[in-house]
């Protein structure tokens, strides 16, 4: 409750007691089933995250009770977005891998032995690509890098063409955005057929609909202002993010990472007007390095065993 005095003239005051805006009661339930009732029928949103879902007409008597319920849902910050996400319930994928990545070009991996393996559709078989790497990364396209820090991205057909440059670790967003650190750490930036150096840095990097997120040599976590929906942008600045992780990977609306002990983790409350977050959810289960690509997460273990978990809402 608020206690408000207003002073009405010749040393009058007028006690006023206000509600605070109840954000977690039945009535907030209450808003929330008549909002969703309301978007249903049609009822045109002002608040940014929502959409009608339907094209009925409402009467003037429920259009008022669609505002009043939309009134109460802005002063809690109601977001219509559904929170998504790792479910959990990890299923073993046959095989054996060091690293693994998801895109739109496919599910690729590599072992121990440097070979370079692709998932078939059937998602219980490999289909062995020629080459030689010890990291690769799906997006629009697939990229990677040899143990002499070789880049190579992948023409098909057991082609790759050699990128000029020297990386550890390189990442390729479905839009075809690559970002990659080398050996001293340094963080770069593919533009056009040169590489854009960008200041900070980092050991591992991740570019994805949440942005562009990394972890720095002592296990910190950074995000990379003004790049969040995977804009073809440099950004702003690096804004470091609570917590400590030795893998992270950015998806959509969800970032997902595994820290030195294995455990799994995803960040909550991601959205591009909190694009880093509210916090850190541990889930059930043991990763070595971690990837997320729509409605799916897909790891290694420290044993190279193989593992997949479905993404929905939580």
């Amino acid at each position: 409750m608020k206690t408000l005095l207003l002073f009405t003239g010749v040393a009058t005051f007028i006690v006023l007691t206000v509600a605070d805006a109840d954000c977690t009661g039945k009535e907030f339930d209450k808003d929330v089933k008549q909002y969703e009732w309301c978007l249903a029928k049609g009822y045109s949103p002002t608040i940014d995250s929502c959409k009608a879902a339907g094209e009925g007409k409402l009467s003037t008597k429920q259009s008022k009770k669609c505002k009043k319920a939309e009134n109460s849902l802005k002063k809690c910050n109601y977001d219509c977005r559904v929170q998504t996400g790792i479910k959990g319930g990890w299923v073993r994928i046959p095989g054996g891998l060091t690293r693994i990545s998801k895109g739109n070009a496919g599910i690729w991996g590599v072992n121990a032995a440097n070979n370079i393996f692709r998932l078939n559709p059937d998602g219980q078989s490999w289909t062995m690509i020629s080459g030689g790497l010890v990291h690769v990364s799906s997006g629009a396209s697939v990229w990677g890098v040899n143990k002499n820090d070789n880049i190579f991205r992948y023409q098909g057909n057991n082609v790759w063409e050699q990128i000029p440059g020297g990386l550890t670790h390189v990442d390729v967003s479905n839009k075809d955005h690559v970002w990659g650190v080398n050996r001293n750490r340094y963080i770069y930036r593919r533009v056009g057929s040169t590489w854009v150096k960008i200041e900070g840095g980092l050991k591992q990097i991740s570019v994805g609909e949440s942005g562009v997120w990394g972890i720095a040599p002592d296990n910190s976590i950074f995000y990379r202002e003004g790049t969040y929906g995977d804009k073809d942008t440099s950004g702003s600045a690096w804004k470091k993010v609570p917590g400590n992780l030795t893998w992270v990977s950015s998806g959509s609306d969800l970032v997902v990472g595994v820290n030195s002990a294995g455990n799994i983790y995803y960040r909550k409350g991601i959205t591009a007007e909190n694009p880093t977050g509210t916090e850190w959810v541990k889930v059930p289960g043991g990763l070595w390095q971690i990837d997320v690509n729509g409605d799916e997460v897909v790891g290694t273990n420290s044993v190279h065993n193989i593992f997949k978990s479905p993404v929905g809402p939580v």
